[in-house]
């Protein structure tokens, strides 16, 4: 019983500032893909992969979790080529993506992270928003403006 009082103790699961917080930045993190995916393309490369739930977009490959697409460890584990399904993924012109910095991987998968770094380069906008978990702040950054060249910043 002692060892899981200072488990929950430790794990901030009793701070209320930090919750509160928390979900706030959660909150506006969605509506703002929601006001930047207005036809629901999302990307998630990194977590929270429960992001595509919370704005109504389906994951816009097979590989539903981030890690199979950009952690060079998981690189031919699922039967899939994760090259041609990032290809894949960017042909359908994500109206955003957003990017855990650092990615939580390593090593990365090199071809992979580079050809979303390439269209992450087309982005005209770019916001971030810091999300706390059990592991402390995580650097979420939302890459927009991206599927249209012709688009203005609004």
């Amino acid at each position: 019983m002692a060892i899981s009082a200072a488990f929950i103790w430790s794990s901030g699961e009793l701070n209320i500032v930090h919750r509160a917080e928390s979900r706030a930045e959660s909150e506006r993190l969605v509506s703002y893909l929601q006001e930047e995916t207005p036809n629901h393309r999302l990307l998630v490369w990194g977590f929270p992969s429960y992001l595509y739930v919370l704005v109504g977009a389906k994951p816009p490959s097979v590989l539903a979790f981030p890690p199979h697409l950009f952690d060079a460890p998981e690189a031919g584990s699922s039967g899939h080529d994760e090259v041609a399904e990032v290809r894949k993924i960017l042909a359908q012109r994500p109206e955003a993506i957003v990017v855990q910095e650092p990615l939580p991987a390593g090593p990365v998968n090199l071809h992979t992270t580079a050809l979303v770094d390439a269209y992450l380069r087309s982005c005209r906008r770019m916001r971030s928003f810091t999300l706390l978990d059990h592991s402390g702040p995580q650097m979420q950054r939302v890459y927009s403006r991206c599927s249209d060249p012709k688009q203005s910043e609004a």
